[in-house]
């Protein structure tokens, strides 16, 4: 979409600042609305699973992440192209320029799975670190903290997480983010003696909410550097579109999945 959101540029002489950006937070929104449409949700799932855990279908995190996503989007059309940088002008210093390709991919090229093999490389490492995480006390530690701040409310002790994926996530990679907090979120459930959907729900959309660190999620730098954007641009759009979201999670989710 990128190349067609500078030819768009080009065309109605709105500049690239004002639309890369909401592209990028539009797209984690949409895809962290179903369970395949973000990695760091794919690798959540496979925690769940690994943990013995009943498996989460397609549409586990849909209820609560659609109204976000929607209302984020709004938000990104009313209030984001505000708090944007103007940039320079329709040209972007872009030429304009069409492509035509066509790809095929031969019988027995190493190219075939290619998707499929690396989601399971970082799924197999994630439950490498979700296990050594667990394995030496560091989940319990965690937990054990967030239970002495929220005491046993469960309420509390669901704030607590996704903030800390949402933190987490927007500081290392969303798959370290989501291996490190699975364990803890898992301990506090159990130690609460309250279900763990609601924390596995959180978890997913804690982690892939990352609008505040370009650094933070693969859409985001690639649009960095064509739309010119800094880590402050990031955080002016990012933050409040975080609290909007995070708001309408830690709303939603414990009516939807109780505990």
């Amino acid at each position: 979409m990128i190349p067609v959101v500078k030819d768009l540029s080009q065309r109605t002489g709105l500049t690239a600042t004002k639309l890369l950006m909401p592209m990028s937070f539009a797209s984690i929104l949409g895809g962290a609305s179903t369970l395949i449409g973000t990695s760091t949700n794919l690798i959540i799932a496979g925690l769940i699973v690994s943990a013995g855990l009943p498996a989460f279908n397609i549409f586990a995190p849909t209820l609560v992440a659609l109204p976000a996503a929607i209302l984020g989007i709004i938000f990104l059309m009313i209030i984001g192209n505000r708090l944007l940088p103007s940039g320079t002008s329709a040209e972007d210093g872009y030429k304009k320029r069409r492509y035509k390709a066509e790809f095929m991919v031969i019988e027995n090229s190493n190219l075939i799975g290619k998707t499929i093999k690396e989601t399971g490389v970082i799924l197999g490492a994630a439950i490498g670190l979700s296990t050594a995480v667990t394995a030496t006390g560091l989940s319990d530690m965690i937990a054990q903290g967030i239970t002495a701040i929220g005491g046993s409310n469960p309420f509390a002790a669901l704030v607590m997480v996704f903030l800390g994926c949402v933190l987490l996530t927007n500081v290392i990679t969303n798959a370290a983010a989501a291996s490190i907090m699975f364990p803890v979120a898992i301990s506090l459930s159990t130690s609460l003696g309250v279900s763990f959907t609601p924390f596995a729900v959180a978890l997913m959309l804690g982690t892939s909410y990352a609008f505040i660190n370009p650094a933070g999620y693969q859409t985001n730098l690639m649009v960095q550097e064509p739309g010119n954007y800094t880590f402050i641009d990031f955080a002016r759009l990012g933050l409040p579109l975080t609290l909007l979201v995070g708001a309408i999670v830690l709303i939603l989710t414990p009516i939807i999945y109780q505990f």
